[in-house]
């Protein structure tokens, strides 16, 4: 019976290690019009500088916010990211994010 309790305790604490961005998204990408997929991506903190992009959904990482809370330590992101978009970023040679 101890291992059940500690199993639920350990499946209830990890299934808060990781952010859902994609909960009440659009599915769709607004720019391009076509469907987009999930990805696994790390989080970061901090201030977000804004940036205007042809290819908004190719971001890699994100951003939680300038404050990191000491618990939830939520180190991964589910994110919508756009085929189309990859492309673009990727011919412009942006290598950092992939």
């Amino acid at each position: 019976m101890s291992k059940l309790i500690l199993f639920f305790l350990l499946a209830l604490l990890s299934s808060c290690l990781v952010e859902n961005a994609v909960r009440g998204s659009d599915r769709m990408c607004k720019l391009h019009h076509t469907r987009m997929h999930k990805t696994l991506v790390r989080t970061c903190f901090g201030y977000a500088a804004y940036e205007h992009s042809d290819s908004p959904h190719a971001k890699r990482e994100e951003n939680l916010g300038c404050v990191r809370p000491l618990w939830p330590n939520r180190r991964m992101a589910l994110i919508y990211h756009c085929p189309v978009c990859d492309g673009i970023k990727k011919a412009k040679g942006n290598k950092n994010d992939y």
